[in-house]
């Protein structure tokens, strides 16, 4: 069999498991999304929710410099959003503000990442459940 288990004498099977884990859940939150735009009952219904991946916010994502968020991206006021959002919004004519929730999901979302105790992380980040905004 090509495939061998992913152990320590074996990094290309570990990054290959670790591809592949990926891969799976990815293509379970487009599954899930695919099957719930098929049961909407409109359009617009369809595009109003979406599970998503989230990405934690890490050195990666820190905007240029001359932006409000560079330097301290824990603590940014910014949120990228799956662009049906703004098809929910236009398709159904919302008023502004537009406050989105973001949530984590019961019995399928993975246990929170602990971050390291340095300055910038806020002490209430281990217990986020949801955020809102708009």
């Amino acid at each position: 069999s090509p495939y061998r288990p992913a152990s320590s004498d074996n990094p290309l099977g570990n990054r290959w498991a670790a591809a592949r884990d990926v891969a799976l859940i990815e293509q379970a939150v487009e599954d899930h999304n695919a099957e719930y735009v098929a049961l909407a009952g409109s359009d617009v219904e369809g595009v109003c929710y979406r599970r998503c991946i989230v990405l934690p916010l890490d050195e990666r994502f820190d905007p240029p410099v001359g932006v409000f968020s560079h330097g301290h991206v824990d603590t940014g006021d910014k949120m990228s959003l799956p662009r049906n959002f703004w098809d929910a919004i236009m398709r159904s004519k919302a008023e502004v503000p537009w406050l989105f929730e973001v949530s984590r999901v019961d019995g399928v979302t993975s246990p929170r990442v602990v971050l390291p105790p340095v300055e910038g992380h806020h002490a209430s980040a281990s217990t986020l459940t949801k955020a809102v905004g708009g």
